[in-house]
């Protein structure tokens, strides 16, 4: 791959993949939960949007670009949290907050082979609700930077 963001997306998939078995489908974010209707994905889902990048300048040979990546877990859970649940239903509802830590104990502070990016850094995570399609969503945002030509990256 000769660009940067296709190359880190399916970098991201694979250490996704390999680190984390529970996760049905790793996709990229094509705005899949903003139906009135259930996407037909399998869950837990992981789907990963390059949201915002930042370029300045390096002299006349580049630039630096910082990128915000969003990471959306997306689970279809109905079970109940509440105090009167059963226990194992409890467990249950919230695996969520397991699976968001394992997420991140796989992806903060991980640099892909070759070294042509900064370690991912998490700097955010939010629910997203979706409880009208019966769906449970946390949004974790990581950063991350490279210096960049136009043939392709220099050292970070």
């Amino acid at each position: 791959m000769t660009n940067v963001f296709s190359q880190l997306y399916l970098d991201m998939a694979e250490r996704i993949h390999a680190t984390m078995p529970e996760i049905a489908l790793i996709d990229q974010y094509l705005g899949q939960d903003q139906s009135h209707l259930r996407p037909k994905l399998a869950y837990p889902a992981v789907l990963i949007d390059f949201d915002r990048a930042t370029y300045s300048m390096l002299g006349e040979a580049g630039q630096f670009a910082e990128v915000q990546i969003s990471v959306r877990l997306l689970f279809d859970n109905y079970a109940s949290s509440a105090q009167s649940a059963p226990e194992t239903t409890r467990a249950t509802a919230l695996k969520i907050y397991d699976t968001e830590r394992n997420l991140v104990n796989t992806l903060h502070n991980w640099q892909p082979d070759g070294g042509y990016i900064q370690p991912l850094v998490r700097t955010s995570a939010a629910t997203q609700n979706r409880n009208d399609i019966g769906l449970k969503i946390r949004v974790l945002t990581f950063t991350t930077a490279w210096t960049e030509t136009e043939h392709f990256v220099l050292e970070n």
